[in-house]
């Protein structure tokens, strides 16, 4: 039985107002982005971390079209704020601008993207919102990406790096095969990763390729292009290249045949695993929480045997571990 979070903390919507910086060269906008533009963020603060100071902070990104209370209660059916409750934890549920998110691909036109609006300084911003209200530890923060949100992370992960992120998961996506975002770096060092695709995703392409997705509009499908990506195993090996040590690469199957993994380590005597693919078997584009409930965002099969926010949550517990 699913456990119920209501019972285990509260929720708290939170307006936090991040001034935009003005975008170069278009004197036509520059009004619209001296101004304090308003987000909306859904914090769930588990009765677990009352008077615990330097709580870890997950930030979790929604797919397009999407809502935080939606993505919170039926994308993850309260998968993250169950973790958090157990782990004593704090969620952040940010707002997309119109929906959507600016993530770092050149292939899309959602409305942040057409508009330039800021995401790396509403990041920040709720890092150090979450440190100011709740005591959170501003060198534990774990972010979390569905789809459009999983590219913001991916754009986070190369501006914010190791010094503002300890790790990260992202949900059915892969990275953009752009021949200028192949070429970007970090400035501060790779990030601890966990890439969590369905093998079966009809919009993001497991083998790579074109991604896609079809939306029905006035009683008819509407293809819309969302840009050629690399496959999951070479966005796994992409991110490898982020770091600048000799790291060691292994595979192996689940027993029970519902995911195989790949993954790079340290090669000292206790390894620590820096980056990780979880390969999900048959699922599509959703995220998978074991025996969830049937009225989830779900796009392409279905099989539920993976627990995804669980699995991408260990990069995080490890990486986290491994520094004290």
């Amino acid at each position: 039985m699913a456990e119920n979070p209501s019972s285990k903390g509260i929720v708290i919507p939170v307006t936090v107002s991040v001034r935009q910086s003005p975008p170069p060269k278009d004197p036509e906008t520059q009004k619209y982005y001296q101004h304090l533009l308003n987000r909306k963020v859904l914090f769930f603060v588990p009765y677990s971390t009352e008077g615990v100071r330097g709580c870890p902070l997950i930030i979790a990104f929604h797919g397009a079209n999407e809502e935080p209370d939606k993505f919170r209660t039926r994308t993850t059916a309260d998968s993250y704020d169950n973790l958090a409750a157990r782990e004593r934890m704090i969620v952040a549920y940010p707002q997309g601008y119109k929906k959507h998110w600016n993530d770092l691909r050149h292939s899309v036109s959602y409305p942040p993207k057409v508009e330039g609006v800021d995401e790396l300084s509403f990041t920040k911003s709720i890092i150090d919102h979450a440190a100011d209200a709740w005591d959170t530890s501003r060198d534990k923060t774990f972010l979390v990406g569905y789809s459009n949100g999983a590219h913001l992370v991916f754009d986070m992960l190369l501006k914010l790096g190791p010094e503002h992120i300890t790790a990260a998961a992202v949900h059915c996506a892969g990275y953009p095969d752009d021949e200028f975002l192949l070429s970007r770096r970090p400035k501060k060092g790779g990030v601890p990763l966990c890439i969590l695709n369905g093998t079966q995703d009809p919009v993001n392409p497991y083998g790579g390729g074109s991604a896609e997705l079809l939306r029905r509009e006035n009683n008819r499908d509407k293809k819309i292009e969302l840009g050629k990506v690399l496959s999951s195993l070479e966005t796994l090996h992409h991110f490898r290249r982020h770091f600048n040590m000799l790291l060691r690469f292994e595979e192996f199957q689940d027993p029970a045949g519902n995911m195989n993994i790949a993954q790079w380590s340290t090669t000292d005597a206790n390894p620590v695993v820096l980056l990780r693919l979880v390969s999900m078997i048959g699922e599509g584009h959703y995220i998978p929480i074991g025996n969830g409930p049937k009225d989830r965002l779900v796009l392409g099969p279905r099989r539920g045997a993976v627990n995804a926010p669980v699995e991408g949550k260990s990069i995080f517990t490890i990486n986290t571990f491994s520094k004290k």
